[in-house]
């Protein structure tokens, strides 16, 4: 199976969202609290990460429609690489953050930096505001073509790690994939299950 990101649309990183929720809710069984009150934080934290998700889905979402309202070309280019920021931004932390607590920092300053993009752009006027149209055009751009350098590099990075601990623990990845196949009362191998099924496996993986 490969390690590789999926691209998904945002109808798909809603679902992945709201699945690795519920799936770190039912890890609480296997956790081990010192306190009621560390447990709730826990709770808390991955119930927030997935909303995050949410927040900034919704507001890219209106962000768009409102710039094909206004049928502006510059504020409509601006809103592209905005949206492709956010969008690739949630499925790299989606799909390479293991851990919830990283995963909630980065959601976090992702929400406040597209927030800040958002409001910008919407109070733009490209005609009475060419140099700060530019500026934030580049910015946006750059924001992007970061976040892909960003998901690219990690691609590398994980898989050689993760071949690493298979190597140091005698343990064959098809096993492993089968395993957790096998864990979610999937039938059949990994190849012949469907797309959400498949993400369903590799959260686990």
């Amino acid at each position: 199976m490969s390690r590789d990101l999926v691209d998904l649309s945002p109808g798909q990183l809603y679902k992945l969202a709201d699945l690795i929720h519920r799936q770190e809710v039912e890890k609480l069984k296997e956790l081990n609290f010192q306190s009621f009150v560390e447990q709730q934080k826990y709770l808390n934290d991955a119930k927030d990460a997935r909303d995050k998700v949410y927040r900034i889905l919704e507001s890219t979402k209106n962000m768009m429609a409102q710039t094909k309202d206004e049928k502006d070309t510059t504020k409509q280019d601006i809103a592209k690489d905005v949206y492709e920021y956010c969008t690739k931004g949630i499925g790299l932390s989606l799909q390479l953050f293991r851990s919830y607590n990283t995963r909630l920092t980065y959601l976090d300053k992702l929400k406040s930096h597209s927030d800040d993009l958002i409001k910008q752009l919407k109070w733009l006027n490209p005609a009475t505001q060419q140099k700060e149209a530019q500026r934030l055009a580049l910015e946006a751009g750059m924001y992007k073509k970061a976040t892909l350098e960003y998901a690219k590099k990690f691609q590398h990075f994980f898989p050689n790690q993760f071949s690493k601990w298979l190597k140091e623990n005698k343990v064959k990845f098809e096993d492993l994939v089968q395993r957790n196949v096998a864990k979610l009362g999937f039938k059949g191998p990994f190849r012949n299950l469907n797309d959400v099924q498949k993400l369903q496996v590799r959260c686990l993986t």
